[in-house]
């Protein structure tokens, strides 16, 4: 797995992996990842169960430390075990123009995947838009939003001046258990 500012090996685990521009989080429930950073690889940890460890922009990984225990259950976002184990979610994000030009308007579309499909259900996600862009409908760099029952959002940007837009995005899902 691989983020802007890390690289994870995944052994057989059960983890999650909080993305933003600056730095990526890895928390370990079950199993072991191995993370370095994309700055220096050969600086990496080995993260075992019930740790976790950060890695910023140009940085090495921090020694793994333990999650504390009230906060284990709610980064594991209210999934069961067995339930991380057979869902995998991808965000697939496109600015279009990349490239917003000042007053002029951009389109940002979202996609949510779950096992490599089309996820068809609502997801909550949490978009930043980097630079001076802002979403039209709340004039703000960061949103909250929901996608339709496809699992797609498409919302349009404005920007004051020339430059090129990334987005993070942020998932989460809640499942319901039987």
């Amino acid at each position: 797995m691989k983020t802007p500012t890390a690289v994870a090996g995944v052994r057989g685990t059960y983890f999650s992996s909080e993305v933003e521009t600056a730095a990526s989080r890895f928390d370990v429930f079950d199993g072991t990842v191995e993370v370095a950073s994309t700055y220096d690889p050969t600086k990496k940890v080995v993260v075992k169960e019930h740790n976790t460890t950060t890695v910023g922009t140009g940085k090495a990984p921090t020694l793994p430390a333990a999650i504390p225990a009230e906060d284990e259950n709610k980064r594991k976002e209210g999934f069961s075990d067995e339930e991380f184990a057979r869902a995998v979610f991808d965000i697939q994000v496109s600015v279009t123009p990349q490239v917003v030009t000042p007053g002029g308007k951009a389109t940002v579309s979202v996609q949510v995947y779950k096992n490599g499909v089309p996820h068809r259900a609502k997801v909550n996600l949490q978009l930043r838009l980097s630079g001076s862009a802002k979403f039209v409908s709340n004039n703000a760099a960061e949103i909250e939003t929901a996608t339709n029952e496809n699992g797609a959002v498409t919302l349009e940007i404005t920007n004051a001046v020339e430059e090129s837009v990334s987005v993070t995005a942020k998932l989460r899902v809640t499942v319901k258990k039987k």
